[in-house]
């Protein structure tokens, strides 16, 4: 058996035709509205084909389509002769990936990785990847050590290290922006480098998992926005809302509750609502409801957080609380923080709230 223990991931860049990979990246984000719905319809269409074609299949003139494809020359899908177009089927399948960025709802998900992995040789993701060699399915084992528990994904990102300062803050500022998203723009700036430079940064963390770019939409184009996976930043935002602080002030209460049994917590679920109060700010008023409605922390086994395929698409399932597990927990945060001082409490028309203490986040910390 193959000893994984202190391995790590390896991505070597120059496996792969990087310059190519990088120009086409950097390229597609000025492509305008016409220049999408053409490469859209190339995506689709016969490896043969002519312009008088595409004109007709999206119902534009033939010199705007003309004008149009001109955009799409430095992507290097097509050769152009006179009116008829070859497309190079290579290239296709990885714009079929990339395209779709352009699409409403697009967010990188595991399917995307996944797509973009199955680009690469074997070999190549045998080099990079720590997975048994005896393996018969490499995206599946990555999945299973990297993915399949919120925990484990949290982990490898607070383990992952780089030499390259720039690919630490980037990991270090997304992972800790509030809405999981940061402009693409605002790191070029910030390390003063040019898109090709950053573009091959990002492909550096795409191939670690941990960022990846979508575009929203401008008046004036696309903005190139820099997102984790799906899977995680659906989790994360779930989690989130626990701690998102109330709109209204609340006033103290000295008057804590005391539960109506004693009720036994193992020694993980307290680590775990210790790790979730942790998130709060400081002083901010969050419903105690809101903040159990919210806790990813099973009270028993089958419960645990773990990814799952529903259809096509990859979800976290996340433990359903009874009224009991409920309780148990309100508990905890009554007759062990507060009563620390990590909390105070608070009530407002008949709901309880609390409020992390200064010397509250200096003991969670």
């Amino acid at each position: 058996m193959d000893d994984l223990s202190n391995k790590k991931i390896k991505v070597d860049l120059t496996k792969i035709g990087l310059n190519a990979e990088v120009a086409l990246r950097s390229a597609l984000p000025f492509l305008d509205k016409v220049g999408v719905i053409l490469l859209q319809e190339l995506l689709f269409s016969s490896l043969e084909t002519s312009i008088e074609e595409v004109a007709e299949a999206v119902d534009l003139a033939f010199d705007e389509v003309e004008e149009g494809l001109d955009q799409l020359l430095p992507l290097g899908l097509f050769v152009k002769n006179g009116s008829k177009l070859t497309l190079n089927k290579e290239k296709r399948r990885t714009l079929e990936i990339e395209a779709q960025k352009f699409e409403e709802d697009f967010h990188p998900d595991l399917n995307y990785l996944k797509a973009r992995l199955s680009l690469l040789p074997p070999s190549v993701l045998l080099d990079w990847y720590v997975v048994p060699r005896s393996c018969h399915d490499i995206f599946s084992s990555l999945v299973e050590k990297h993915f399949q528990h919120p925990r484990f994904f949290q982990r490898y990102i607070e383990e992952l290290q780089f030499d390259d300062h720039r690919l630490q803050t980037i990991v270090k500022e997304l992972y800790h922006s509030e809405g999981l998203a940061l402009s693409f723009q605002d790191f070029q700036v910030a390390f003063g480098i040019s898109r090709e430079e950053l573009h091959s940064l990002l492909l550096l963390l795409e191939y670690h998992f941990v960022a990846f770019l979508k575009y929203l939409p401008t008046s004036e184009g696309w903005e190139e926005m820099i997102v984790p996976i799906k899977e995680w930043h659906d989790y994360a935002h779930w989690v989130g809302k626990g701690i998102e602080p109330s709109s209204y002030p609340v006033e103290p209460t000295d008057k804590i509750p005391q539960p109506e049994k004693t009720i036994y917590l193992k020694e993980r679920q307290v680590k775990g609502i210790e790790r979730r109060l942790k998130g709060a700010k400081i002083g901010e008023w969050v419903s105690i409801d809101q903040f159990l409605s919210h806790l990813d922390i099973p009270m028993h086994e089958p419960h645990e957080p773990l990814l799952e395929t529903r259809g096509r698409r990859w979800s976290y399932t996340l433990p359903n609380h009874t009224v009991e597990d409920k309780a148990a927990f309100r508990s905890l945060l009554f007759e062990r923080f507060a009563k620390a001082g990590v909390v105070i409490v608070g009530k407002k028309d008949n709901r309880w709230y609390f409020s992390l203490t200064r010397q509250g986040k200096d003991f969670l910390s």
